[in-house]
């Protein structure tokens, strides 16, 4: 019941103000983003499997629809921005991909709880139940994105500095799987197990 003044849009156009989302919207959204603006239903079941003998089935992937970006150059200038946060000299998650083999592109958030003007800002990095609520989105490889993660903390003192790096655990763990994915996989003409 309160008044929306046009300056409240524009602010929550970048995720500030009147702006209250889940997580899991938040993946759907970075990861629709990473897809140029294709939407995909989010879905938890990537197989099933009749009996322990038998081989999975894979479920068939949500339809997507049509991108949201109208201009193709909107889609290119978020991407831009995203890969500047984490590889970026002056970047919030500058250190984020070091030693990573792709290019990652991400955005940090930090809901602050307090001011900074104030003696409160100082004691934040002491005690953690005082801290912002800090997220970091990314997604990987940015020019052909297979991979999109977010992490939401509910007391950290910037998303750059506290999420960014379980983030990037996350996609280290995804490179690792990819990596044993293709060891495992079989020659073409044989089957696994056959080597």
């Amino acid at each position: 019941n309160q008044a929306w003044y046009p300056g409240e849009t524009v602010i929550a156009g970048i995720g500030q103000g009147f702006w209250v989302v889940t997580p899991m919207q938040l993946a759907h959204g970075v990861a629709t983003l990473a897809a140029a603006g294709v939407s995909r239903q989010p879905h938890l079941l990537r197989a099933t499997q009749d009996g322990i003998g038998d081989a999975p089935v894979a479920m068939a992937t949500p339809a997507a629809g049509p991108s949201f970006f109208r201009n193709p150059a909107n889609f290119d200038a978020v991407r831009e921005g995203m890969i500047a946060v984490v590889n970026g000299p002056t970047g919030t998650a500058r250190t984020m991909g070091d030693g990573f083999p792709f290019l990652i592109a991400g955005k940090s958030g930090t809901a602050e709880r307090f001011s900074r003007t104030n003696e409160v800002w100082q004691h934040i990095s002491q005690v953690a139940i005082e801290r912002h609520q800090v997220l970091f989105e990314a997604f990987t490889p940015a020019d052909s994105p297979r991979i999109a993660a977010i992490v939401a903390l509910e007391a950290g003192r910037g998303g750059g500095r506290d999420a960014a790096p379980i983030v990037r655990k996350m996609m280290d763990a995804w490179l690792l799987d990819q990596a044993q994915a293709q060891v495992q996989a079989p020659e073409p003409g044989k089957q696994a197990g056959n080597r």
